[in-house]
This record gives C-alpha cells, sequence and structure tokens, in this order.
C-alpha cells in the first residue's frame, strides 16, 4: 500500500512539473499594457503632448492676455487679466510637461540612442523637442529642475538649475540633434522616423527647425550676453526656408483632435475676447495707410480664427519667425539697410501664411519701414512681430525683451514678467521651491 501512494505521489509530482511547462510563459502579459513601446508608437502621442500643452491656455492665451494680444473678460480669465496668477494656476502645465511628454523625450531619445540599434535621425527628434520644452518652461519659470529632474521615483525632490544652465542644456541638445539629423549612415539609423506628424520624417526639416530654433534662443540672451548676431542670422539662412517648412502640430476637426484653442474657447465661451489694444494696432493702420491691416480678418479670438479653428495648427517654429528675428538682428548688428529689407520680407511672409493681402497697404506700410530713422526701427520689426505671433509665447518673450508695445498696466503700475511656481512644487519640492511674484524677472530679462 505505501509502495502504492509513493508511486501515485511521484506520478502526480511529474505531472504537475510537465504541465507547468505546457503553459505559455506569455499567458499573463496582458497585451494592452506592453512594457516596451516602439519609437514609431512613441512619437506621434509625444507631439500630440506637445502641441496640446504649447498650444494650449496656460501657454499661448495667460501671457498674451498679459501683452494685450486678448481680453481675459470673465472667472479664470478675468482674474488674469487683472493680474491675479495664483501658484495653483500652473500646477496641471507643470505636471504635464514634466511627468508627462519631457518623462516620455527622456525614454525616447535613451531608446533611439540604444547603441544596440541606434537611431540618431530619430534620437534627433527627441532632442529637438526636449530642447522646446525645456526653454517654453524656462521661459515662463526662469530657474527649473532638470539635471536632477525625470528620475521618477528615485528623485522627488530635484534641485532647481539655473536659467543660464538651462539654455546651454537648450543648445547643447539642438546642436547634437543637427549632428544627428545630419547622420545618413545606415549603421547608425536602424529606425527610421516614422509616424511624423510634424514633418513626415524627414530628417533635413526636423535640422533645419533646429537651426531655427537656435537663432530664437541665442537672440533670448539680447539682454544679458554678447550675441553673436552673424551666427544668428547663419542658423536663420541654415534654418525653415518657407512657410511651407514651419515647425507645427497639426489638429483636425475629429472630436478627439481638435486645437486646444477652439476646445477651450467652445468649453469656456466668453471668457476670453478679442482686446482693443491688438485690434486698435490693426485698425490703427488705416490712418497711415489708408486701410486696416489686412491679418486683422485672422487674427481674431473666435471659432473661426487662423489659430483657433477646429483644425488650426499650433506653431512650434516658424519661418515668418525665423525673418522677423533676422530683423532684430541686422538692427542690433546696426545693419540698418538689412534690417529694412528683411522686415519686408517678414511681413511679406505674414501676409502669406494669414492668405491675406492689400496692395495698397503694402505700400504704404514699405513706404513707412523706408521712411522710420534706425533708431525707431526695432519699435517697428517687435511690433510687426507682436501682430504675427497671434497666441504664441514668443510675444511676452519680445514684450520683456525690448518692451514693444508700450502697454498700459491693467492695475497698479506693473505688467507681469513671469509665473510663479507651481503649489505642487511647494507641497512635495519644498527643499528647492521658492516663492516669486509674477512682477519678478527671469535671468535673461533683466
Amino acid at each position: 500500500m505505501k509502495m502504492r501512494n509513493i508511486i501515485l505521489t511521484i506520478s502526480t509530482t511529474v505531472m504537475l512539473f510537465a504541465s507547468c511547462q505546457w503553459i505559455d510563459p506569455e499567458i499573463n502579459i496582458n497585451p494592452d499594457s506592453p512594457t516596451d513601446v516602439s519609437l514609431d508608437l512613441l512619437l506621434p502621442g509625444i507631439e500630440g503632448q506637445v502641441g496640446y500643452y504649447i498650444g494650449g491656455f496656460d501657454v499661448a492665451a495667460v501671457p498674451n492676455i498679459w501683452t494685450q494680444q486678448i481680453l481675459g473678460q470673465d472667472r479664470q480669465a478675468s482674474a488674469i487679466n487683472g493680474y491675479i496668477y495664483r501658484e495653483s494656476d500652473p500646477n496641471t502645465l507643470w505636471s504635464n510637461m514634466y511627468s508627462g511628454v519631457m518623462m516620455d523625450l527622456k525614454n525616447f531619445i535613451a531608446k533611439a540612442e540604444n547603441p544596440d540599434a541606434p537611431s540618431r535621425n530619430v534620437a534627433g527628434v527627441g532632442k529637438v523637442l526636449m530642447a522646446l520644452c525645456l526653454g517654453t518652461l524656462t521661459d515662463l519659470f526662469g530657474d527649473i529642475p532638470y539635471s536632477e529632474a525625470l528620475q521618477g521615483q528615485d528623485n522627488l525632490q530635484p534641485i532647481y538649475d539655473s536659467q543660464e544652465s538651462i539654455y546651454n542644456e537648450i543648445f547643447r541638445l539642438l546642436a547634437d540633434a543637427v549632428a544627428d539629423l545630419e547622420s545618413t549612415d545606415p549603421f547608425e539609423n536602424i529606425n527610421t522616423i516614422e509616424n511624423d506628424f510634424i514633418y513626415g520624417g524627414d530628417p533635413s526639416l526636423w535640422a533645419k527647425a533646429a537651426h531655427t530654433l537656435l537663432a530664437r534662443y541665442n537672440m533670448h540672451l539680447v539682454k544679458v550676453k554678447t550675441v553673436d548676431y552673424d551666427a544668428v542670422i547663419s542658423h536663420i539662412d541654415a534654418g525653415i526656408s518657407d512657410i511651407s517648412e514651419d515647425m507645427q502640430q497639426p489638429f483636425d476637426a475629429s472630436p478627439s483632435a481638435q486645437n486646444p484653442m477652439y476646445q477651450y474657447l467652445t468649453q469656456r465661451s466668453g471668457y476670453i475676447t478679442d482686446h482693443t489694444t491688438f485690434v486698435g494696432m490693426m485698425m490703427d493702420d488705416t490712418l497711415s495707410y489708408g486701410v486696416a491691416d489686412p491679418r486683422a480678418s485672422v487674427n481674431v479670438v473666435d471659432v473661426s480664427g487662423y489659430w483657433t479653428s477646429k483644425a488650426s495648427p499650433v506653431a512650434l517654429a516658424q519661418y515668418t519667425e525665423a525673418l522677423f528675428l533676422k530683423a532684430q538682428a541686422y538692427a542690433l548688428k546696426g545693419a540698418y539697410s538689412d534690417a529694412r529689407n528683411t522686415l519686408k520680407a517678414a511681413v511679406a511672409s505674414s501676409m502669406n501664411k494669414y492668405g491675406v493681402s492689400d496692395a495698397n497697404w503694402t505700400t504704404a506700410f514699405e513706404s513707412d519701414v523706408d521712411n522710420t530713422a534706425d533708431g525707431d526701427l526695432m519699435k517697428m520689426i517687435v511690433e510687426q512681430k507682436y501682430l504675427h505671433m497671434f497666441f504664441q509665447l514668443e510675444a511676452f518673450t519680445d514684450y520683456r525683451l525690448y518692451g514693444f508695445p508700450e502697454l498700459t498696466p491693467v492695475v497698479g503700475n506693473q505688467i507681469p514678467r513671469r509665473y510663479p511656481y507651481p503649489t505642487s512644487e511647494n507641497l512635495y519640492n519644498n527643499a528647492n521651491y521658492r516663492s516669486v511674484t509674477i512682477f519678478e524677472r527671469v535671468w535673461w530679462d533683466q
């Protein structure tokens, strides 16, 4: 009897052991929750996030309420219009940029730089987008976490890096991106750029965008450094060369892919509207040129506006912006004739971008450019750029750098110049957090 029991036990054990080998080892892996995602699946989501956050209310609208491109007239927008912007207001933007898109970009770049399957062109795209995200955050907040950030649970209290060091990192990322994107070695590009909404997988266009961003961020330093204007102009010449090459995130009319400002306008009807300052600058040309600026018909705060319809793109870097930057660089180096010619080209490009024209306005404007004194030329350049860069952060940046257009504060005697650090940093990174007001200046605005 004992022998029989032993045999049964051994048989049962063998059957159980054998049965374990029959089970598919992947049976408990959830196909809807993958542990690894390919580069071509990561990129569309990253691009969508970048476009949504940079083109949304927190970045595209708040600063331009302060620069009076748009008017905040109800609820939260009305408070912002009156310079009430609390630490709780930028919480969502901060969280989405750090734990969302920039964490994804860190992993994306690391994956593309895997020595077992290097994909330099793909890594270059990630570096361009990371530089853009860093530039957006630091231009709004000043010093920000980066060198110790994006480590998840390994470091929940990263130090704040100086804005100067963040700018150095932006320049490094963009220079590396250009080198990566110019690589044509197939052994360095095991994976190619796939599912690219912005440039359709063309590395040469991404490299041009990197050059344009290098020009932009160098020109942000005119107050605090000796900028090499010839190098800026070289970057512009190597950069985006036509409005058809503009770096912009597309959106469409489908409910899940509509432009972020369109969504804001429809979900919060009446919160923001056209501002008399901006509209007045467009219409005042009637006195000088006999006709209002043709762009007045498309730069409007409603669901028919160029940047605010269902399928409007979000601009990330533009040929027209590059021409304005070039005009600024020429003016700052004292090449006023080149500055005038480039300003005319920039405004012509702006009209082309918006699909409007008026020969009488153009003729009168160009005559005005020719007759403007050298000392007044920068004001004209910056104000024309302000009229073009509607719903875009660069209008706020230029106001802080040059003081144009000349604005009257809504309350008090100052216009805001930055964002406060969010409440989440006060709560969870208090050792590094510091309290600032919206009237304090970031490093490059000294």
